[in-house]
């Protein structure tokens, strides 16, 4: 019981400073790249398996966004998109999360395979003589606020306010109120949160 106990904690121990080394030169690799260069190592990074990608995102990221904050939890295939991400403490990013531009506050559980976009304007179209054309758009950057659930598969495209809950398959198309639970296609309040006390 002790011996596994101690392996265990040694193992984390040698791939935490494994992750520590590969993430230096990572981080040299990134400071030469372009934004589409930025966005393509850290989708790499996505598909790196087990305890050793987590920690390898978590150091990459620390030293690659605006702000990434303390027990921040990167699940196989999360991936940010930007540089100027904003990531505070005690945040959980599930499977194959993508995250654009945007600010997550404190104490913020996002489910697997949410996609939290940079804002609704981010691709726009036009038409022109019975073509469809593709344009840049616009991106904005979206805030989740403390304490929030973001439940597996849903889109946000508005920011969610403090205290919050979007439910699986949601999609976010407006800004919410605090303390809310939202559902559905498009997102609305369903209840206060106040009423599971």
């Amino acid at each position: 019981m002790i011996i596994a106990k101690f392996i265990r904690t040694l193992y984390k121990i040698v791939m935490t400073l494994l992750a520590m080394i590969v993430v230096v030169l990572l981080i040299l690799l990134s400071k030469l790249s372009d934004e589409r260069g930025y966005y393509n190592l850290a989708l790499a990074l996505a598909y790196v398996p087990f305890f050793f990608g987590e920690k390898l995102r978590y150091y990459f990221y620390k030293y690659t966004l605006a702000q990434c904050g303390s027990k921040v939890i990167f699940k196989f295939g999360a991936c940010c998109m930007y540089r100027d991400i904003e990531l505070h403490d005690n945040i959980t990013v599930g499977l194959f999360t993508m995250i654009g531009k945007c600010t997550i506050k404190d104490h913020v559980l996002l489910g697997s395979h949410v996609n939290i976009t940079s804002g609704n304007q981010q691709h726009t179209i036009r038409v022109n003589e019975g073509d469809v054309i593709f344009t840049d758009g616009r991106r904005e950057r979206v805030e989740i606020g403390q304490n929030v659930w973001v439940g597996n598969n849903a889109v946000i495209l508005k920011s969610i306010a403090k205290n919050c809950v979007v439910g699986a398959g949601s999609v976010l198309t407006r800004l919410t109120e605090k303390n809310g639970i939202y559902v559905g296609n498009p997102a609305q309040r369903l209840k206060d949160i106040d009423a599971f006390q």
